[in-house]
Order: structure tokens, then C-alpha cells, then sequence
């Protein structure tokens, strides 16, 4: 197909799989109809449904710090870093689909990955020279697990549905973005089910071992697929593409993982104690912010995509990286770009710092 010049007309486009189905001209309108009537057919939605308002998120248009209800994110500019922080739900929450429907759009799950997706928008349009972000987060990890266990219990219901999905995109959001996010897990944070997936996402991720400060992860049945990733898979069978068998061992294990425990067990990078926490998580911000953006978009595409190779992954995860990005830009190739000048004793490549 492609090295035919003429291209490739209807019958032998559906005999090759490039085409779904072929239509007469004179029967195109009444086919399609139909087809359509077919796949509406096979929605499990109940008709009649009165759906949610989502109201609008509002970010400051000046640059500032964002403070939103349930996400905020820090800027400093100097370093080109950002930190973001997702705070867990508080107070009592719904426990049924009657109940997460009179929430509405304040329902926790939603309004956090709502003002997620907001912030993430708002890095990659209007915050290009910021380059790394720490991932924090804040709260109580049994209410994070609560959550998910509604949400697992009422995954059936077609507005819960539809919040694992809103969830499971903007998770794909931040698999897309050309960022390095490290994860940053400290005393006080609610890593747990859910959220534990923005440590999944991370390109690399601290742990802090301080047995007087314990500080624990933990897994929740939400891990085990239903935030798929561009491959196809979740996040734990991406990380663990080499032992098949471990996400399932560690999903059946159950309960909090400490330190050491997540660090050998593969779920973060690095654990270090609370003598090299500091300059651990100092160095790793220090390192990434020195390397050439289009360097890391390259390789952090390329490692955030193990596994099958999908339309998505080669479009988000190889082109837009690669072919709309990287190769259109100074940073490799122009006058000061890194392959120009390289072996040239004491001259450094100047970058442009800016990064979607």
C-alpha cells in the first residue's frame, strides 16, 4: 500500500484491512445510518438520563501560583521546575451512584482529575520553558482507597463509568506530555489506588525511608486496568513488562508498602533515608533540568511506552515526539545545538528551554 502510487480504491481497501466496510454510492446515506444505529444499539446507557453540570475551573491568567480545591501547582522559574500537589478527599464522601450524582461535578475523583487536566493544559499551552515537575501529594490514603472502592463497586453505573474514563484520559495526559515528572513521596502523602498512578506515570520516583516519619504506598484494585495506558496495558503491567506475573503478585498482596519494601518490589525508583533525602531529590531536579529538552521529550517518549506498539503509542508516543518535534528544532542541529558542537573543548550547546 504504501508504494502504490495510484493508492488503493474500495474492494481492495476492505480486502486489505484499511477499510471497515465499502458502501454504493446511492446507499452511502441509508448504510451509515444504520451502522450508527447498530453501535448506539450496543451502548448499555439507559435513555432518559439527566446528566451533570461541570462547572467551570478558573487558573490565574498572570503566571501566579495556582490554588485550586483539590490541586495546586508551584512555580519556580529559576530552576524551569514546577510542583504539583493533588490533595485526597475530605469529609465524608458518596457512596452511591444516587449520591455521586447530587455531587455532581464536586464529586472528589472528578473535580481532582478535572483540575488536573486543567493545570497539565495549561503547562503544555502557556508554561513551555517549564520543564520538570515534582509530584506530590497530600491527605489521608484511606480515603483515596474508599474512593476507589466505590468507584469499583459502581463501575457498571454509566456516570461512574464515565469518571473512570474522564480519569483514565487525563492519566494518558500526562503520559503525553513532555515533561519529566518525578515522583516525590514523603510524610503526608496519599499515594494509594488512584492516585498511586501519578506515581506510575512518573519517569522516575522517590521514596523517603525515615522510620521515625513512616510513609507508606499502596495498591487498589483501580490499578489493575482500569486506567489503560496507550499500549493497552495498565501501568503496572508496562512497569513490570519483564516479570508478566508481578503486577497480579503485587496487586494480591494487599496492604501498605513501606520504603524498602516498594523500592525492592519495583513500585518506586529510589528510597533513600532521610540523611540523602535532601540531596537525592536535589541532584535528580538539578540533573533533569540540565539536559536538553528534546533530548529528554525523545527518550522519556520512548521509555513511557514499553510493550505492544499501538496506533496511539506510535502517534503520541513516537511522532509527535520525534518527527513534529525534535527534528524541527536548534537544539541538536542549530549553530549551537548539541551534535554541532560536540567534542569542541570547553563550548556548550545552548538550548531552547521550551518544552509542551
Amino acid at each position: 500500500f504504501s508504494t502504490v502510487a495510484d493508492g488503493v480504491k474500495g474492494k481492495r481497501a476492505k480486502e486489505w484491512g484499511l477499510v471497515d466496510d465499502v458502501y454504493m454510492g446511492s446507499k452511502y446515506d441509508e448504510q451509515i445510518v444504520g451502522r450508527v444505529k447498530e453501535l448506539a444499539a450496543q451502548s448499555t446507557r439507559p435513555d432518559g438520563l439527566e446528566g451533570i453540570t461541570l462547572d467551570p475551573i478558573e487558573i490565574p491568567a498572570d503566571g501566579s501560583d495556582i490554588e485550586l480545591e483539590h490541586v495546586s501547582f508551584r512555580f519556580d522559574r529559576a530552576q524551569r521546575l514546577g510542583t504539583l500537589v493533588v490533595r485526597g478527599p475530605s469529609g465524608a464522601q458518596p457512596a452511591d451512584p444516587d449520591a455521586i450524582h447530587a455531587a455532581g461535578s464536586d464529586y472528589w475523583p472528578l473535580r481532582a482529575f478535572r483540575e488536573l487536566d486543567r493545570i497539565l493544559l495549561h503547562l503544555r499551552l502557556n508554561e513551555p520553558e517549564i520543564g520538570t515537575v515534582l509530584v506530590k501529594s497530600e491527605g489521608d490514603a484511606a480515603a483515596v482507597l474508599a474512593s476507589d472502592a466505590v468507584l469499583d463497586k459502581h463501575r457498571d453505573h454509566w456516570l461512574v463509568n464515565e469518571i473512570i474514563q474522564y480519569i483514565k484520559r487525563t492519566l494518558k495526559r500526562v503520559d503525553y506530555t513532555a515533561k519529566s515528572f518525578l515522583g516525590v513521596i514523603e510524610p503526608g502523602s496519599c499515594f494509594a489506588g488512584t492516585l498511586f498512578e501519578l506515581i506510575l506515570c512518573s519517569d522516575r520516583s522517590y521514596m523517603l525511608d525515615d522510620p521515625d516519619r513512616p510513609v507508606t504506598i499502596e495498591l487498589s484494585v483501580m490499578n489493575g486496568g482500569s486506567y489503560p495506558m496507550g499500549n493497552g496495558l495498565s501501568r503496572l503491567e508496562t512497569r513490570f513488562l519483564n516479570d508478566p506475573g508481578k503486577p497480579a503478585e503485587l496487586l494480591g498482596r494487599g496492604g501498605a508498602f513501606e520504603a524498602l519494601d516498594a523500592e525492592e518490589s519495583g513500585l518506586v525508583t529510589f528510597a533513600p533515608d532521610d540523611i540523602d533525602w535532601d540531596d537525592d531529590v536535589r541532584f535528580a531536579i538539578e540533573e533533569r533540568t540540565s539536559l536538553s529538552p528534546d533530548a529528554l521529550t525523545g527518550m522519556e517518549a520512548n521509555l513511557r511506552f514499553g510493550g505492544p506498539e499501538t496506533m496511539e503509542t506510535k502517534i503520541f508516543g513516537r511522532l509527535t515526539a520525534w518527527q513534529n518535534w525534535i527534528f524541527q528544532r536548534p537544539n541538536a542541529v542549530g549553530e549551537r545545538g548539541a551534535l554541532k558542537i560536540y567534542g569542541q573543548a570547553g563550548i556548550r550547546p545552548e538550548f531552547d528551554w521550551r518544552r509542551t
